[in-house]
């Protein structure tokens, strides 16, 4: 999958929790519209990888906490941290 060929939808911003929950920044118009997401990809090293949501709730200005399959533990989450996501 090429970057080029994606939607840039916002970057992970910070890890809550110790359980892998992470806090990201939609960076678009309408957030809501995103509540739903089943599926994102995560740019990591220049790489997208696909990663399934488990559980997202939108928080406030363009913020929500989202919790990935397979992400159970800070350690993993921090990963991740500043991260860009697409569609």
């Amino acid at each position: 999958m090429e970057k080029e060929q994606c939607f840039y939808l916002g970057r992970i911003s910070k890890i809550q929790g110790y359980k892998g929950k992470l806090i990201v920044h939609f960076d678009v118009d309408f957030p809501e519209s995103y509540e739903n997401l089943e599926s994102v990809y995560v740019e990591k090293q220049h790489k997208l990888i696909p990663f399934f949501i488990e559980e997202i709730t939108l928080l406030h200005k363009g913020y929500a906490r989202v919790k990935f399959e397979d992400i159970d533990d800070d350690r993993q989450a921090a990963t991740l941290l500043k991260c860009a996501l697409y569609l």
